[in-house]
């Protein structure tokens, strides 16, 4: 209820501290506790004698706890016989009020504040107006009560005011809290259901890629394969016919080998008609890469799934601009234009 002004206490440094004005309020139900604390042993003493005996009233008037000898004395003695005494017990039922207690000057100690200085908005003694407020204005304290509770009351209703529009506004930024987290699991939802569709595309493609390439790839190795066997043969059979051309020049004499040219040279010949050879491995492979129409449709799908990422981060910025506190998703991805 006071934590205010418990801040405000904080915030002060010692040397302050004593140019602290006194809290009645305060003051008032700290005894006003002290006395309904049923642990407490502590009993109040009267005020008005040096006795140290226990009170058993307190004078409205006067504002003293009072003993049993003091509350007779004051009951018989003139100038206090109409004062009006209660018992400790209705003092604790009246509440705060029932402790008030003088008010004293801060600058004519044990003068009591009766006076009100107009010119200063400030209550003063009897003294202050020799002094300091000479020549102000200034009425009986009983004279401004109403006036300066009415102006409390104002500043009560201004500040009652500023409370319903704090309370309000309050208000709305938890709705907007909860619009926002809603939001965010929304279009954290969107986003993953996005990723999830393009992963699982992507696997897709990737499979039927390397499905196509597996296909491709075993037609390729099926050619490659009969082209190096018929390579093969057409190696043995030159060499068979080198190795025959070889022994008969080492072996047979001239007239033979003359004889025999013929047919040798007729072999070479036949040979080296066959298809000719083409070593193209690697243009084979490249054309098996570039001339695969799926991957060409994988590069443009992929360059498609870019545009609908980019797309996406655009559409939800709509969201973001729109949401308080939160900085968008282009704040920290600067793709989107």
């Amino acid at each position: 209820m006071y934590a205010f002004f418990l801040s405000l206490i904080t915030q002060l440094s010692s040397e302050d501290v004593n140019e602290l004005q006194t809290n009645f309020l305060i003051n008032n139900l700290l005894e006003l506790m002290a006395l309904e604390e049923k642990k407490n042993e502590k009993i109040l003493i009267c005020e008005s004698c040096e006795k140290n005996e226990e009170a058993v009233t307190r004078c409205k008037v006067c504002c003293v706890f009072l003993c049993e000898f003091c509350t007779q004395s004051h009951r018989l003695m003139k100038a206090t016989s109409q004062h009006r005494l209660i018992n400790v017990k209705e003092v604790k039922h009246a509440g705060p009020f029932a402790l008030t207690k003088p008010l004293f000057c801060s600058k004519h100690k044990k003068k009591t504040l009766k006076l009100f200085c107009v010119t200063c908005d400030v209550p003063i003694c009897r003294d202050c107006i020799i002094i300091d407020h000479k020549d102000d204005k200034y009425v009986l304290m009983e004279d401004v009560i109403v006036q300066q509770k009415e102006a409390i009351t104002k500043r009560i209703d201004k500040a009652r005011n500023k409370m319903t529009a704090l309370v309000s506004k309050i208000s709305e930024i938890k709705k907007d809290e909860k619009s926002l987290e809603s939001n965010i699991t929304r279009v954290n939802g969107e986003i993953d259901q996005f990723i999830d569709d393009i992963l699982k595309a992507a696997e897709r493609k990737r499979k039927s890629l390397k499905e196509d390439v597996k296909e491709k790839s075993q037609a390729k190795t099926s050619q490659l394969q009969s082209e190096k066997e018929n390579l093969s043969a057409s190696l043995d059979s030159l060499t068979s016919c080198v190795e025959f051309a070889e022994d008969v020049l080492k072996k047979c004499d001239d007239r033979e080998i003359v004889f025999m040219k013929n047919e040798i040279a007729k072999n070479f010949d036949q040979l080296m008609e066959k298809p000719k050879i083409l070593f193209q491995r690697e243009a084979m492979m490249t054309s098996l890469l570039l001339k695969n129409k799926g991957i060409k449709e994988a590069i443009t799908d992929a360059a498609e799934i870019g545009r609908n990422m980019n797309n996406m981060i655009c559409m939800s910025n709509k969201f973001w601009k729109f949401t308080p506190y939160v900085a968008p998703p282009c704040y920290y991805l600067k793709s989107c234009k």
